[in-house]
């Protein structure tokens, strides 16, 4: 317990001094009530997590608070996006008191889900139509898109392919997960952002919340100390939180429960800040900002995250304004922090894990050759529709801990439901990447709404690169689906039609019973 108590200082002292820091900035982009209300959550669930003497004593007062903190928020979407990297995803499996054998794991991901998307998401069908949502003749903008049907297709093809393998009950439970990991998340992320000052606030929301993990990161790397993994033998929930080193280094993981997860999680705050620190006058927030995430995204040594952080950025600055300049820029800012870090205590861990350059962990890139060459014979093999046995045939590819870590997402689909399961998959971030990119033009009379565009088809892109080295686990998951949910919500608001609508936009009925959104109230300063 002592050291589950030293963990929980280091949290509220770190988390504390960032949140200080920072809410000048953030109260850019929310109000100074509503950063009050996520800093303090934030605080309150870290509190509750490591002083709950059980994991569902945590549930049931977290639940109490997440819902007290929704009901007072004006943006319930910026409050889920602050809150989907706070805590780890531990779950334990619900109780069932006779009625079926298992129900499903409870996270703290599906946690969210339950408590803030699925009111959102049901109060969407009841509101009523409002006018700023009819489409130029008129007449009512379609309920569901190409993307929502793309999605459909690939839901039912999971459901349909497992029916003939597992119970009935089974199937449901399948169900319900999706729903709560895939399309509770895309659905309400591409509905509910009615304002793009709202979709800036939840941008912000989600960065401001990475900040915080940044020198809980550097702490864990430093010390050698996870600082998350107490919680599991405090719970008694299943263990994953486990060290992982590269040379001489802890890779941080904090709470996202694997370091790939935490770098991925870096790389896209980074990319929301590209687009965000064009509303920032001080030169010095934006370096702070910007270095913090970068630190960030090194102490993870993921070199996946590195390789999607610079395309990111590459591309960012491609779609943007003023390209050139922009680029030169950046190009001066890149040598001069990469000769700091190459000078910091880390520099010589960071070149030996640079992709194609450095030697450290050779036997990981030689092992995801391994596997896109034997996933691919496989998928020959079955290619239409898969196979539900495949593992039985890469027993070549189990490694010490005695797992066949399949960490290439497209490899999972494809072998799980054959090029007709991947080819839904790819066709529905075509799609949303091809929408967000085209509605760049739309946008062009908001310059920093456009920016923002040009920041979610660079991460969406990066994204799909990035999922070729780790699965669609843990928060990964859920976030590449939000980020789904985000282009598709762009592109309706860069629509010309929805430029300067804000102040007659009414708030969306969430289902929870909370204040009005007060007029000016998430405006930049």
């Amino acid at each position: 317990m002592l050291v589950l108590f030293k963990a929980l200082a280091v949290l509220m002292v770190f988390a504390t001094l960032v949140f200080v820091l920072t809410k000048p900035l953030f109260c850019r982009f929310m109000s100074p009530r509503d950063y009050a209300i996520r800093r303090n959550l934030w605080l309150a669930l870290t509190l509750t997590a490591f002083l709950a003497p059980s994991y569902w004593s945590y549930v049931l007062v977290a639940g109490v608070l997440v819902l007290f903190a929704a009901q007072r928020d004006s943006n319930p979407v910026a409050l889920y996006m602050f809150l989907l990297i706070t805590l780890p995803p531990l779950g334990m499996e619900l109780p069932t008191f006779g009625i079926v054998n298992q129900l499903f794991a409870l996270n703290h991901l599906r946690f969210l889900s339950l408590l803030l998307l699925l009111p959102i998401a049901l109060g969407y069908f009841r509101r009523k139509p409002v006018p700023w949502e009819s489409v130029p003749d008129g007449g009512r903008a379609p309920s569901l898109v190409v993307t929502d049907w793309l999605l459909l297709a690939y839901v039912a093809l999971q459901v349909l392919l497992s029916m003939p393998y597992e119970s009935f009950t089974a199937s449901g439970k399948r169900l319900v997960l999706i729903g709560l990991e895939t399309v509770l998340p895309y659905y309400v992320l591409s509905r509910a952002l009615r304002t793009r000052e709202s979709f800036r606030e939840a941008l912000a929301a989600f960065v401001l919340a990475a900040l915080v993990l940044v020198p809980l990161g550097v702490f864990e790397t430093f010390k050698g100390w996870l600082l998350f993994a107490g919680l599991e033998d405090h719970w008694g929930t299943v263990k994953f939180l486990g060290f992982l080193r590269r040379g001489a280094y802890l890779r941080a993981q904090v709470n996202a429960g694997h370091s790939i997860v935490l770098g991925f999680t870096f790389a896209v705050a980074l990319g929301f800040w590209f687009s965000l620190q064009a509303s920032v006058d001080s030169l010095k927030w934006r370096w702070a900002v910007l270095l913090s995430l970068l630190v960030g995204l090194l102490v993870t040594f993921s070199r996946g995250p590195w390789v999607g952080a610079v395309l990111i950025w590459v591309i960012f600055l491609r779609l943007g304004p003023d390209s050139r300049r922009r680029s030169a820029k950046a190009i001066g800012l890149l040598f001069v922090v990469g000769i700091a870090v190459f000078l910091s205590p880390l520099g010589d861990t960071i070149k030996d894990n640079i992709p194609f350059i450095g030697s450290v962990g050779d036997e990981t890139v030689e092992y995801r050759k391994r596997l896109a060459e034997t996933s691919w014979l496989l998928v020959l093999q079955n290619p239409v529709f898969g196979s539900r046995n495949f593992l039985a045939y890469m027993e070549d590819l189990r490694q010490g801990e005695g797992i066949i870590d399949i960490v290439n997402a497209y490899a999972t689909i494809a072998l799980s439901y054959g090029l007709v399961g991947l080819g839904l998959f790819c066709s529905f971030f075509g799609v949303v990447i091809v929408r967000c990119f085209k509605a760049l033009r739309h946008a062009s009379g908001d310059p920093e709404f456009s920016l923002v565009g040009a920041a979610l088809v660079a991460i969406l892109v990066a994204a799909l690169a990035m999922l070729f080295t780790v699965n669609l686990y843990m928060s990964i998951g859920v976030l590449t689906w939000v980020l789904a949910g985000m282009g598709v919500a762009y592109a309706r608001l860069a629509q010309p039609e929805f430029a300067g609508r804000a102040s007659d936009r009414q708030p969306l009925d969430t289902g929870l019973e909370r204040r009005s959104l007060r007029p000016g109230a998430r405006g930049l300063a």
